[in-house]
């Protein structure tokens, strides 16, 4: 009989843990990739799509309000990351789109990097809140 309510008790531990904002994770996570999804397939083979500037704010806006309705103490923190990168990434696009450095200039422009360390970070921070949530 111990062993019966100690089974109970350890499964019914682990779906309140697994249901605590893990659908807002998942709500998050789906959204980004058919974000992502729609980006691809609008793109040429070799030639990515060049949105609109109110796409990305949209694309940030709803990133926020997803990780808004994150508040466990273990997600929280990716989840509010995940939502500041996204921010990051609106700002590095308007600093992309006012770029008029000569294609002959040496070196990328300094955005170029900016936008890659921010990609990794974001992309790390993505896959610690779907590996917290099994998704």
């Amino acid at each position: 009989m111990v062993v019966i309510v100690a089974t109970v008790l350890f499964v019914w531990v682990l779906s309140q843990k697994e249901g605590s904002d893990c659908a807002s994770v998942r709500e998050l996570v789906d959204f980004n990739r058919v974000h992502d999804e729609a980006v691809t397939a609008q793109s040429e083979k070799n030639e990515p799509v060049e949105l609109p500037l109110s796409d990305y704010q949209d694309w940030a806006s709803h990133v926020r309000e997803y990780a808004a309705d994150i508040s466990d103490p273990q997600l929280a923190p990716h989840a509010r990351k995940v939502s500041d990168l996204a921010e990051q990434t609106v700002e590095i696009v308007k600093r992309a789109r006012a770029d008029n450095t000569s294609p002959t200039a040496p070196g990328p422009p300094a955005w170029v990097q900016d936008y890659a360390k921010m990609n990794v970070e974001f992309e790390r921070e993505m896959s610690a809140l779907e590996q917290a949530c099994h998704t």
